[in-house]
């Protein structure tokens, strides 16, 4: 790259010894622009180009040709994805790592680290499955109907949505919404069942007090086409954290 002046004198005479250097010179600013640690703001035109190696920016003239304007990093212009196994052990900006998202050096360190606000949005997040009455996953315990269970929050310190589900047949599903219908015997029957966080603390599930699912999936709006008769099930709740930390 040139920093010379694209302009030629066109004071006459001017000698071939003269003309042929600075035809040169502007010929070269011409094919690749400016490029150095010096303003080259004299003899830039507008739109002109300049690699200011000062800074490490690419700066293009603005129409009037009376300021520079940063138009990004000096041979880099893009984040490109790079493996993990590909990762530089040096500092060469914000790289993405397929895989694990967006890195930065960390001097600390003296290697590639999660940039920190990417680090802090992740630490936001979760998502866990519990399972009420002492269940796990390889083993699901049942919940039954007029009963309450308190479950410990997976997150402590997070404000979570809670989901709770049933596993009927062997199809995990929700339960859908509670209901009240009148009894055959003139009575009230409830059904339904629901997981809640209490106090920004505990989950809690609460079942009503005859069946924990309707019999029709139009009942209570579940996903299951004929559950039958349900006061006992294998339960769990899906749980998320999006944000929502306690203060």
């Amino acid at each position: 790259m040139s920093q010379a002046s694209i302009v030629i004198p066109s004071t006459p005479p001017l000698p071939g010894s003269t003309l042929v250097p600075l035809l040169n010179d502007a010929l070269a600013a011409l094919g690749t622009n400016f490029s150095g640690t010096t303003d080259p703001a004299a003899n830039a035109q507008p739109y002109m180009t300049w690699a200011d190696l000062s800074t490490g920016f690419v700066k293009r003239r603005n129409a009037a040709g009376t300021a520079w304007v940063v138009i990004g990093r000096i041979l880099r212009q893009r984040v490109d994805a790079i493996t993990l196994g590909d990762l530089p052990t040096a500092d060469v900006g914000p790289v993405y790592v397929a895989g694990y998202g967006m890195r930065e050096w960390n001097a600390g360190l003296g290697a590639y680290a999660a940039a920190p606000e990417f680090r802090t949005l992740d630490n936001s997040l979760g998502f866990a499955i519990a399972y009420p009455n002492g269940g796990s996953s390889a083993s699901p315990a049942n919940i039954a109907v007029n009963s309450r269970y308190v479950v410990p929050n997976p997150f402590p310190g997070f404000r979570v949505h809670c989901e709770l589900e049933l596993r009927l047949g062997g199809i995990w599903g929700s339960p859908g919404g509670n209901v009240a219908v009148a009894g055959t015997g003139g009575g009230t029957e409830y059904f339904g069942c629901i997981a809640s966080q209490y106090n920004d603390a505990d989950l809690v599930v609460q079942t009503a007090n005859n069946f924990l699912i309707s019999n029709n999936p139009g009942g209570s709006c579940h996903p299951f086409p004929a559950p039958g008769v349900v006061t006992s099930a294998p339960a769990r709740i899906k749980c998320w954290k999006v944000k929502g930390a306690l203060a």
